[in-house]
């Protein structure tokens, strides 16, 4: 009996360590959904001069990192004219 059911779960601990992976990696997929709506939010109030002093710094910073290719955001600023946005700052 022992042997059959050590047979029958013989690969649990693998699909265990698959399942957390899975769970890990679409956790971090929806931060970064998150981070890049939160950029592009910011991007549009830097945009209108919603923001002052120290969250136009903190904006300036995010921007002058991606611009940088320091953060990774794939495609979501091929549209903004980087320059521009500094240049608004």
């Amino acid at each position: 009996m022992n042997s059959e059911k050590a047979g029958r779960y013989k690969y649990d601990e693998k699909l265990q360590g698959y399942i957390e992976y899975s769970i890990e990696l679409k956790y971090h997929t929806k931060l970064l959904e998150t981070a890049k709506k939160q950029v592009e939010i910011e991007r549009c109030m830097l945009t209108n001069g919603m923001l002052y002093r120290q969250e136009r710094e903190i904006v300036k910073y995010n921007i002058q990192q991606i611009a940088d290719k320091i953060i990774s955001w794939g495609d979501i600023y091929k549209d903004w004219d980087i320059d521009e946005l500094l240049a608004k700052i």
